[in-house]
C-alpha cells in the first residue's frame, strides 16, 4: 500500500527479512535513503523519499534502532560508523529538562507526537505546551542503548560513555515521575503548561 519508507514500519519489515531471507543489501540502502532525508532539525522526513511538513520524532529514533540491528545481523560496522553522525544529530534534537531529568515532548509545529492510535498518544501538535511523555522517554532510552551498541562496535568509547550518561539520567527519574501508586500503573504523560520566563510550569497528571 505504501509507496515510501516509514522508519518504524520499515524496522519491523527489516527484522522479519533478516530471519526470513538472510539478506541485508536492501535494508542497508533503505536506511541510507532514510538518512538522506534528514532535516535541519535533525529529524528524518516522515517517509523517504518525500517531503512533508510534519514528521514523527519517535520514527527517527526507530531509524537508529534499525541501524543497530542492521549491524548486528550483517556485521557491517563500517556502515554503522558512517551513520553515527546522523544518529547523533537525531538524539540531540530531543531536549532533557535539567530539573526533571526527563525528555519533554517536541512542541514545534513540525513534530507529530504519535505513539499509538489512542487518546493522549496521538498529538498532532503541542502548540508550545510542555508535556513529558512516558512512551517518548522509554523509547529514547531504548534508542540510546542501541546507539551505544553501535559506538562500542565501532570503537567509539567517548560516544558510548556519553550515551550511557543520558541513559542513567533518565532511568534515574522515570519511575518516580511516571508511576502512580494509586493506580499501580504508569501514567502516559505529565504536564500541560505553556513555556514562559515569568510563569511557573504546571505539573498536572493525566
Amino acid at each position: 500500500r505504501e509507496q515510501a519508507l516509514y522508519c518504524m514500519d520499515s524496522r519491523n519489515q527489516m527484522i522479519a527479512g533478516y530471519y526470513s531471507f538472510g539478506e541485508t543489501d536492501m535494508p542497508r540502502e533503505s536506511l541510507r535513503l532514510l538518512a538522506a532525508s534528514q532535516k535541519k532539525s535533525g529529524l528524518l522526513e516522515l517517509t523517504a523519499p518525500s517531503e512533508f511538513h510534519k514528521t514523527i520524532p519517535t520514527f527517527s529514533l526507530a531509524w537508529i534502532n534499525s541501524v543497530s540491528e542492521y549491524v548486528l545481523f550483517s556485521g557491517d560496522t563500517d556502515f554503522g560508523k558512517e551513520m553515527l553522525p546522523i544518529a547523533k544529530k537525531i538524539i540531540e534534537f530531543f531536549k532533557i529538562d535539567p530539573e526533571k531529568n526527563l525528555v519533554y515532548g517536541p512542541a514545534d509545529e513540525e513534530s507529530w507526537n504519535l505513539y499509538e492510535w489512542n487518546e493522549g498518544m496521538n498529538i498532532w501538535g503541542l502548540n508550545g505546551r510542555i508535556r513529558y511523555d512516558a512512551p517518548l522517554n522509554a523509547y529514547y532510552v531504548l534508542t540510546l542503548r542501541k546507539y551505544k551498541q553501535i559506538c562500542e562496535w565501532t570503537d567509539n568509547k567517548g560516544e558510548a560513555d556519553w550515551a550511557q550518561k543520558l541513559i542513567d539520567i533518565i532511568c534515574g527519574s522515570f519511575h518516580n515521575a511516571f508511576y502512580s501508586e494509586e493506580m499501580k500503573a504508569y501514567t502516559t504523560y505529565l504536564g500541560s503548561g505553556i513555556p514562559s520566563a515569568n510563569a511557573e510550569e504546571t505539573t498536572e497528571q493525566e
